[in-house]
């Protein structure tokens, strides 16, 4: 309960400041999300709407072979797409014979 007023002040205030930044209203709409605050989050994401802020795409980094790439998320132009895909699976089969249980 006091978190989520803590966060709720914090991302007013950086809304007044940085009206334009989407990360602010993606936080506390993820905020309101885990609080199970549903109308608070559609009302956080229909000021998003209405002012015109577009949430960016997530942006990934891997390092494959001793050199780093990015892409974002759902990106297949990349050039070594298959690659990456085919390191993170392998990442992904390794952390869960570890006991890694994806939520």
């Amino acid at each position: 309960h006091k978190n989520l007023e803590i966060g709720e002040f914090a991302a007013h205030y950086l809304v007044e400041l940085e009206p334009e930044d989407s990360a602010t209203y993606v936080l506390l709409s993820n905020l309101y999300a885990v609080c199970r605050k549903w109308d608070a989050r559609d009302r956080t994401r229909q000021k998003m709407k209405e002012k015109g802020v577009k949430k960016e795409p997530g942006q990934s980094w891997i390092e494959v072979r001793n050199s780093i790439h990015s892409f974002y998320v759902g990106d297949q132009n990349h050039p070594l797409t298959d690659e990456i895909h085919e390191h993170f699976q392998d990442l992904t089969k390794q952390a869960s014979e570890i006991g890694y249980v994806q939520e």
